[in-house]
């Protein structure tokens, strides 16, 4: 996966939290490099998005059970 590549193959080759992170930080650079979405309030979004998947946290309190 590219670093700003935000295709469906792009989305579909996401296995990691960190690949999501850098999945959803390209489609607000996007954004922010105006491209034009639907929703106007995409930007705060998905920046705010990118920010919590990078908590490395979250995956050990909220992830998949290893039971």
């Amino acid at each position: 996966m590219g670093q700003n590549d935000i295709s469906p193959a792009a989305a579909e080759a996401v296995e990691t939290r960190e690949d999501l992170a850098r999945y959803v930080e390209a489609l607000h650079t996007e954004l922010t490099n105006g491209a034009v979405w639907e929703n106007d309030r995409l930007g705060r979004f998905l920046e705010a998005l990118a920010a919590w998947v990078s908590v490395p946290w979250l995956l050990r309190e909220h992830g998949p059970s290893r039971t």
